[in-house]
């Protein structure tokens, strides 16, 4: 007599790179849904996997000389893909929020360089005035 072997599982684990709970979280935000099944997370996980390597991948078309993925490159490829014309209202946000923070940097550096010529000039006055009083 053969022993009977264990039934092998027929839903396969799948192994994602997003987590389950994040995903459960977004999805139980909508007041329409209610259960979510496991398969239908994993399902979610793995197409938002597959949306994020396609951008990604049309994304360093363009830079491969540079080597350099960047917020410009990612909005240039969702600016000119027609897959990705649903994310144009986000993209036109971030390239404000970068515009934003670059003129931030000039200013701050501006302020930074006027600083250290103020301080410069007023060390220079400081040590003349001292000569003098040594002099006198």
């Amino acid at each position: 007599m053969s022993k009977r072997e264990p039934r092998k599982s027929t839903i396969k684990k799948f192994k994602t790179k997003f987590p389950a709970s994040k995903i459960k979280k977004i999805m139980h935000s909508n007041e329409e849904i209610g259960k979510v099944s496991n398969i239908s997370i994993a399902l979610v996980s793995i197409s938002a996997e597959l949306f994020l390597k396609d951008l990604i991948e049309n994304s360093t078309t363009t830079v491969k000389e540079r080597k350099i993925l960047n917020v410009d490159s990612l909005i240039n490829c969702i600016e000119t893909n027609q897959n990705f014309d649903f994310l144009i209202p986000i993209a036109k946000k971030f390239r404000k929020k970068q515009l934003n923070s670059q003129k931030e940097k000039e200013k701050e550096k501006q302020n930074n360089k006027r600083r250290k010529t103020n301080n410069h000039n007023s060390s220079k006055q400081n040590s003349n005035s001292l000569t003098k009083e040594k002099k006198n």
